[in-house]
């Protein structure tokens, strides 16, 4: 929910500034799923815990799925 509101307060921008509204709202998406992976990381870490590693791994996929792409960029910027 978080950040389809910031997409959508970012969209409805002017369209000038519709780049800089995307952009926050990834920067926050990513932002999320960063810190699941980092205190998930922690958890395994001091705790040794293979169920915190699994989500950290998965968290990490997640992160690495979010990346930006010129192709995900054209298609935000197009709306298509």
């Amino acid at each position: 929910p978080v950040f389809r509101t910031l997409l959508a307060r970012g969209l409805a921008q002017a369209p000038e500034d519709l780049p800089a509204g995307i952009r926050t709202a990834c920067i926050a998406q990513w932002a999320i799923v960063e810190v699941a992976c980092f205190l998930n990381t922690l958890l395994f870490l001091f705790g040794a815990d293979l169920l915190a590693l699994g989500a950290a791994v998965f968290t990490w996929g997640v992160l690495i799925a979010l990346a930006p792409t010129r192709e995900r960029w054209d298609r935000w910027m197009t709306g298509a």
